[in-house]
This record gives C-alpha cells, structure tokens and sequence, in this order.
C-alpha cells in the first residue's frame, strides 16, 4: 500500500480493526451475505498489509478459532477463517511464530475434525453398479 509508511495512516486504520472484528463475530452465525464480504475483506488485508491486524492479532486468531470449532457455523465461513489465518501464516510469519504457538494445538485439532466430517449423503457412494474396469486383476 502506498500509505503503509505513514503512521498516522497506520494508526487510524489499526484503530479500525477491532470494530472490524465485532462486526464479523456479532454476524457469523447470521445468514445473508454480509459477514462473508467483511472476512475477504479481512483475508485482502492480510494478504496486502498485515500489519494493520498485528495489533488485534489475538482477538482475530481466536474469532477464528472459536468460528472453526462452532458446528452453527455455515462451512463457507469456517473456510474463509481458515484461509484468514493462512494469509496470516503467509505474509506475517514472525506473528504467527511469537503470539500464535499458544494457539496451533487447537488449530490442529480443528483442521483434523473438518477432515474428518463425511458428508450423510456423499455422490461416490450412490453407486450401485461394480464396473470392471474399477478392478485390476
């Protein structure tokens, strides 16, 4: 960003981050639209100044946590949290390394139950017909 260097840009803007996080945790369990723009709008933040997130950089990584772990929480929303602390990870490693270790653990642990979560009616296994081709002999 052109602004970057300025600190009174930077300032201003950083003071605009933790309202910023309110508005996304008061709307992720609401529907409609809204809460998906403001987290790419976090994610294009954290992609092109993640600085501007370092100040609020714990309440951020444990929205994200906690909107990971919650099940009311639409899949779409839990993607684009993880895809927020990735573009984190990305562009602000030494952020990660110092004030996020303490949180990894349960990030892990939410990454590997998302993996895990099978779908009730998955299209692979509607399939009712053996095809020989699916076998080597």
């Amino acid at each position: 960003l052109f602004y970057e260097q300025e600190k009174s840009v930077v300032k201003s803007l950083t003071d605009c981050v933790l309202p910023l996080i309110q508005l996304v945790a008061l709307t992720l369990p609401m529907d409609g639209e809204h809460c998906d723009t403001v987290l790419k709008s976090l994610i294009d933040l954290a992609e092109k100044c993640p600085q501007f997130l370092r100040s609020q950089f714990d309440a951020l990584l444990q929205l994200c946590l906690k909107s990971i772990g919650d099940n009311e929480i639409i899949e779409i929303r839990k993607h684009l949290c993880i895809e927020l602390l990735i573009s984190m990870a990305e562009n602000a490693p030494s952020t990660i390394r110092k004030r996020g270790a303490p949180y990894l653990g349960q990030l892990v642990m939410y990454l590997l139950l998302m993996m895990t979560n099978i779908e009730e009616d998955p299209s692979w296994s509607s399939c009712d017909t053996i095809e020989d081709d699916d076998f080597e002999r």
